[in-house]
Parts: C-alpha cells; structure tokens; sequence
C-alpha cells in the first residue's frame, strides 16, 4: 500500500478547546461553556475525540426512510429534494439557453 492510495486516510485526534469565546451562530446545541465563566486553570484544556468515534445522525423532519429497520444509511426528505429541484431547474434553463444560442 503505498501513501499516495486514495483509500488510506490518516488517523489523527481531533481537538478543540474545553470552553467557547463568545457565541457562534454557526454552531448548533453548543453546550461548552463560556471561557470567561471558567477558572483560568480549567481554560487551558482540550477536548480530543478519536478517530473511532461515532459520528451523530443528522436527522431532518419529516425524512422518509427506505429500509424496513428505519437506519439513516437509506433515508431522505421530501421537502429539501423539492426544494433542491426548485433551486436547480432556473440554473439547468438558462446553461440550456447558453447551450442552445452560443
């Protein structure tokens, strides 16, 4: 197996700070606290999650799944493929015009 193999993926820790300085908007359920709130000896560490870990499951409401036991490996939602259909029928008519006249 040489390192240029696509399927080999490096195995590293990923790591973040204990606390959070200020509130991203980005971030949803963060729980950590604020590092302002914390003793100055506790703002120094870091929390490290392994490779091995689990990822959680996005879910989205009202997702349909297509398997008989209800995993996420099979599932989709109605509304966000019609929605992604909609966003991308104006985008596919007018690379068709250029396609047509150019």
């Amino acid at each position: 197996m040489s390192r240029y193999d696509p399927s080999r993926q490096i195995r590293t820790h990923s790591c973040f700070s204990y606390c959070t300085n200020g509130k991203n908007s980005a971030v949803l359920g963060e729980d950590r606290k604020e590092c302002v709130d914390l003793k100055p000896e506790l703002r120094d560490q870091i929390i490290c999650v392994l490779p091995t870990d689990e990822c959680e499951k996005t879910t989205v409401r009202g997702e349909v799944f297509l398997t008989a036991e209800k995993s996420h490996t099979y599932s989709f939602s109605p509304a966000l493929a019609m929605l992604a259909i909609l966003a991308s029928n104006p985008v596919q008519f007018v690379f068709d015009m250029l396609c047509i006249y150019l």
